[in-house]
């Protein structure tokens, strides 16, 4: 099957229209993302960073990344169980 030159551009046409659909798509959920998180880290301030100084003061940490961020790590590096543990302390 063969497609005349006017309907492959219509189809190009709406595959393009479909792609930046998608695009704008991924964008909003990014922005949704992000202003989750937003509202996440100001739902454990200040508890949630009085915990996270206590840890770094403790442990005598010069950097702190998110899971996401670091490519490798060694279990004693993970910090995450001694912080919820400490945020949910006195709950």
């Amino acid at each position: 099957m063969t497609l005349s030159e006017d309907e492959f551009k219509k189809r190009r046409q709406q595959l393009a229209e479909h792609q930046n659909q998608v695009r704008a798509m991924a964008a909003n959920m990014q922005q949704q993302a992000k202003a989750l998180e937003q509202q996440l880290i100001q739902s454990l301030t200040p508890k949630g960073e009085a915990a996270l100084k206590s840890l770094i003061e403790e442990r005598k940490l010069e950097l702190v990344l998110n899971r996401q961020l670091s490519l490798y790590a060694n279990a004693d590096a993970d910090i995450t169980d001694e912080l919820v543990k400490r945020i949910n302390k006195d709950n």
